[in-house]
């Protein structure tokens, strides 16, 4: 499904109410009851049970609802749930914890798949937030810096800076740059005293330099 625009900017209720309200609704063949929403970033994750009236059947899956919200465009959404495997996976447990087993959902296609996604996601956010300096990261991914080293895949953690993340590649300790959350998806973190990093030298002490 696509984008749907109602063309005015929500101001007397949240997206996530919105959606909630979207998503319940009652047929001659079915029941829609959102159970819970959680809202991340432009997302609203919703537990929706949905009950089959010919065959008794109830299940409860996750919406995964896009959405915009401003003067400029409107509110819009763009629908779907977890079985079209969203690009989306910053799911919150709590959500996760009220959806029924896969194998309990109908034509479940993808949801197997996007479930594990999400809880890859949630362990990386988890390492990363307990990271200390120098510990190593490993990206999926290699990236290349302007100006700097290119197809690296392993960094050097050095410090927060406030909220931001300063790394440095292990074959160039002097250069400090930071990396994307798209980046750092699916990244491994090595705490210091275990990881092995035969060819990184040690970290110099001179001024950090930020690579773009």
């Amino acid at each position: 499904m696509g984008w749907i625009f109602d063309y005015e900017k929500l101001t007397k209720e949240s997206p996530a109410q919105r959606i909630a309200r979207e998503l319940t609704f009652e047929t001659e063949t079915h029941k829609s009851t959102p159970l819970a929403t959680a809202t991340v970033g432009n997302v609203v994750y919703a537990a929706v049970r949905r009950e089959i009236k010919n065959s008794n059947k109830t299940f409860v899956f996750c919406a995964v609802v896009l959405f915009k919200n401003s003067e400029k465009d409107g509110f819009g959404t763009k629908f779907m749930d977890e079985s079209a495997g969203p690009c989306a996976i910053d799911c919150p447990e709590r959500i996760i914890k009220l959806l029924s087993p896969v194998d309990e959902i109908p034509n479940s296609s993808y949801a197997a798949d996007w479930r594990a996604r999400v809880e890859a996601a949630r362990k990386t956010r988890n390492d990363l937030r307990s990271m200390s300096p120098g510990d190593i990261v490993r990206i999926s991914h290699p990236v290349n810096f302007a100006g700097g080293p290119s197809n690296v895949d392993a960094f050097r953690f050095i410090e927060r800076v406030r909220r931001t993340l300063i790394f440095a590649p292990l074959a160039q300790p002097n250069f400090r740059c930071r990396l994307t959350r798209y980046a750092l998806d699916g990244a491994t973190v090595e705490k210091a005293q275990a990881a092995i990093a035969v060819d990184a030298p040690p970290v110099a002490s001179e001024p950090a330099r930020i690579g773009a």
